[in-house]
């Protein structure tokens, strides 16, 4: 990412920014953004209130998608898995003909599901919360299953070729690879317009916090390109 902001600044301005990358309050901005993120992606569920489990759902990269709306439009909470990020749990959203879209749950939320009588919800705590009668942490849900079924996603090529559903497990990879690579691409674009329109704010007039605070949001920027350029590496051998 230093040369994206090499090319796209001359090398006094490029120099400034660069010199000014290490700021210790990014990641704090870095977790708003993700909360506000999650806030403005999922208007249906209001998280930290119990919401009813009506099923589940089959997504590319997960064991199974928790559904707790549908009936149209659907979605819910989902763990996939990455080797950027491991195991990870996101809202997700599909529409009728549309492919699913994802953000990602801050990772100091957890989820616990509650199950009563054949009743059975989930909501969002925070990761140090009390678990009470029946309920369970989602993630220990997941890991047994994982233990317990490490491979539901039947081989084809014991049967001397491709299934329809193998390759149709495929295409969705693809094209959820290319959903995220693209989704990246986006995002650094108009993360070098704001370090563009941070740099253009700083003058010799400007005071030392509005230096700081402008020279805070570069790097915060910076980091968030870095992260993204590192995601869409590891899906090169994917999307190629």
């Amino acid at each position: 990412m230093i040369s994206i902001i090499q090319e796209t600044f001359d090398s006094s301005i490029a120099n400034h920014i660069i010199r000014f990358l290490e700021h210790p309050t990014a990641p704090l901005i870095r977790r708003f953004k993700e909360y506000t993120d999650l806030l403005s992606f999922d208007t249906v569920n209001d998280w930290h209130k119990w919401q009813s489990l009506y099923g589940f759902q089959t997504i590319t990269g997960s064991r199974r998608a928790y559904v707790t709306y549908g009936g149209g439009p659907e979605g819910g909470v989902v763990r996939l898995f990455n080797t950027m990020t491991g195991k990870a749990w996101y809202v997700w959203h599909r529409d009728w003909g549309r492919t699913s879209t994802f953000v990602r749950i801050p990772e100091e939320l957890a989820l616990v599901t509650r199950y009563d009588d054949g009743y059975e919800a989930i909501k969002l705590v925070m990761d140090d919360y009390e678990l009470r009668e029946n309920e369970n942490y989602l993630d220990d849900v997941e890991d047994a299953n994982d233990e317990n079924y490490p491979d539901e996603i039947e081989n084809p090529a014991d049967e001397g070729g491709d299934s329809d559903a193998e390759t149709e497990y495929a295409d969705e990879s693809l094209v959820y690879a290319q959903f995220l690579n693209n989704e990246a691409r986006e995002e650094i674009a108009s993360l070098v317009e704001q370090i563009r329109a941070y740099n253009d704010q700083m003058s010799p007039e400007s005071s030392v916090s509005e230096t700081m605070t402008l020279n805070m949001l570069i790097n915060q920027a910076y980091e968030r390109c870095r992260e993204l350029g590192r995601e869409i590496e590891n899906r090169r051998d994917l999307t190629s």
